[in-house]
């Protein structure tokens, strides 16, 4: 995970060594929770896609 505090903007990248797809549905569905926990806490986060 990289974190960056660009002044009045964070921006956070969840980094992985190999292709997402191979992670499978499961692990997708869990980096996908994650983003929303973020979202509850700070609503003005934008999201990019994984």
């Amino acid at each position: 995970m990289y974190m960056w505090n660009r002044g009045p903007n964070r921006e956070i990248m969840l980094g992985v060594g190999r292709n997402l797809g191979s992670f499978g549905i499961k692990a997708n569905r869990k980096i996908r929770r994650y983003v929303d926990a973020l979202a509850d806490l700070d609503p003005s986060m934008e999201y990019s896609g994984i």
